[in-house]
């Protein structure tokens, strides 16, 4: 119950906003019975209008005539599949009877109502505002967009178990669908003659046994010649759109493909399946070309990208992977997701995926932002490269060197305390410049000696710049600073050893000086 605008908003058991009035305490008005039944667990006012929250964690915003606004969905179910619909939407099939049609910029999402069972797979075809789905309940439903908004204007029967796949065709004229179905049949929809004012005269041109177990993909070519299936029975087939004659059969893959595709620029087939790998295979022989591995689960589907040029995939465990068509390398891994991946969707410079984890996931592509990040960087470190430069030339040595701490450049910065070391007052010069280093800058130090110190040629310049370190006031908060407890025990064995090597040095000159001081007593 919620109080909104001097009325008094009640939801019913039934999914029936109404609205009483406080005085006469009359029923004033109410919501038409929804075509999708909805259970609501809260009511907030809003502005004019009142909030819902339903079981399904969804939120609907209602207007002061509890007409809907705007509908906010807080959980997507499994998402399956995922396709571009109107400008700036996405079409979205989720493990439900309803597809779901979501703004990609403020998530507003309507719902289409119309099949009966799981909608398990939708395209659609821009040139005409058209969406397909195909569903559990064996049947294909056709939508068209007018006026912004989705209606149903074809149902297309035929097939006799779950239709697990449907694809449209891509030239304007002589629009065509295709629907394959665990029946193992493929069927070609047509509007009356090819023309789209037909559409609800939609009719079923052919049909033909495709496989020996459940399809799972069928896809069009892009010059609507060609039709490919993919199937459980471990094999891909290419058949001619105009009369469904079988042109080709892919095998290779050791278990079922679950997803096929045609390049958009060359005469190649991209195939995915259970057994981890993705194939590309040329057209005029049907011979696989090449193999992408890298996959640790069943590839659940692949795309084109780049013009060709990149292939997206994403698997069973999550795990969404951009390779490279030529050398076959992977050049990213993706890792967004905590359970299968079924739904991808690639643009120009993005990637959508939707996953069994209820989550929609946005990648954008940021390679020119690195790219050009890199090369700020680059020019920064060389700007300051030469200022380094600078600086030794001209005798500053206590900037060079605080610089080259800051640059990262533990040789550069042992050259520079060589000189310092060099000079009359090197030692004085080196302990009043490390007490003015900054604790940050002192870890970095402590590292630089760690690496110094691995060194014999190194070790009297590591030992002076400790020692300095040691004597200057910032000491006593060296023991309480656990970032330097790491340095300070890799400095510990390697100053041992060089101890040891001295001290024995000392002996051994020491019997040397003895034993020329003898000879020279012996002479006399």
């Amino acid at each position: 119950m919620a109080l909104c605008g001097g009325r008094v908003v009640t939801a019913g058991d039934k999914g029936v906003l109404r609205a009483w009035d406080k005085t006469s305490n009359k029923c004033v008005q109410q919501q038409n019975t929804p075509a999708l039944k909805r259970e609501f667990v809260n009511l907030v006012p809003y502005k004019t209008g009142v909030l819902a929250v339903t079981f399904d964690q969804n939120i609907l915003v209602y207007n002061k005539d509890l007409e809907i606004e705007k509908n906010l969905i807080g959980y997507n179910d499994e998402i399956i599949d995922i396709k571009p619909a109107m400008e700036g939407h996405l079409a979205l099939a989720t493990n439900s009877e309803q597809i779901r049609i979501i703004n990609s910029e403020t998530l507003a999402t309507t719902v289409l109502s119309g099949h009966t069972g799981t909608v398990l797979s939708i395209d659609t075809n821009p040139e005409h505002d058209l969406l397909a789905s195909s569903s559990k309940d064996n049947t294909v439903i056709i939508w068209k967009c007018e006026d912004s908004c989705y209606r149903q204007v074809a149902t297309c029967t035929g097939h006799t178990s779950a239709v697990s796949g449907v694809a449209w065709s891509h030239l304007p004229e002589n629009i065509f669908l295709v629907s394959v179905s665990s029946d193992l049949t493929l069927k070609l929809w047509q509007p009356a003659k090819g023309n789209i004012q037909k559409l609800h005269k939609t009719k079923c041109v052919y049909t033909v046994k495709a496989h020996e177990k459940d399809i799972n993909c069928v896809t069009v070519s892009p010059n609507d010649k060609f039709i490919i299936t993919g199937s459980l029975d471990k094999t891909a087939k290419v058949w001619s759109a105009d009369k469904g004659n079988l042109l080709g059969v892919l095998r290779g893959h050791k278990r079922g493909i679950w997803s096929a595709r045609f390049s958009p620029v060359d005469q190649c087939v991209l195939t995915s399946s259970g057994d981890a790998l993705i194939k590309l295979w040329r057209l005029s022989d049907y011979s696989c070309i090449r193999t992408y591995e890298g996959h640790s689960a069943s590839v659940l589907n692949c795309q084109f990208t780049s013009l060709g040029r990149q292939i997206v995939s994403c698997c069973a465990d999550g795990l969404i992977k951009l390779w490279d068509t030529q050398t076959s390398e992977c050049v990213t891994t993706l890792d967004g997701h905590t359970d299968k991946c079924w739904a991808l969707m690639a643009t120009e410079d993005s990637i959508i995926s939707g996953a069994a984890d209820s989550l929609l996931c946005f990648w954008k592509d940021v390679t020119a932002e690195e790219e050009e990040e890199e090369i700020r960087e680059e020019q920064v470190q060389c700007e300051q490269q030469q200022e380094l430069r600078n600086l030794l030339f001209d005798g500053k040595l206590a900037a060079a060197f605080a610089l080259s701490l800051a640059l990262n450049m533990p040789y550069k910065c042992l050259g520079v305390a060589q000189k310092i070391l060099e000079l009359d007052d090197g030692s004085s010069q080196l302990r009043s410049l490390i007490e003015n280093l900054q604790m940050d800058q002192i870890e970095s130090l402590l590292e630089y000696l760690a690496t110094w110190n691995t060194n014999s040629k190194h070790t009297i310049i590591a030992q002076n710049v400790l020692f300095a370190l040691l004597s200057s006031s910032q000491s006593q908060s060296f023991a309480s600073n656990s970032k330097l407890r790491v340095h300070w025990e890799a400095l510990i064995p390697y100053t041992e050893r060089h101890f040891e090597r001295l001290t024995k040095l000392q002996q051994q000159a020491t019997f040397l000086q003895y034993t020329w001081d003898r000879m020279k007593l012996s002479e006399v």
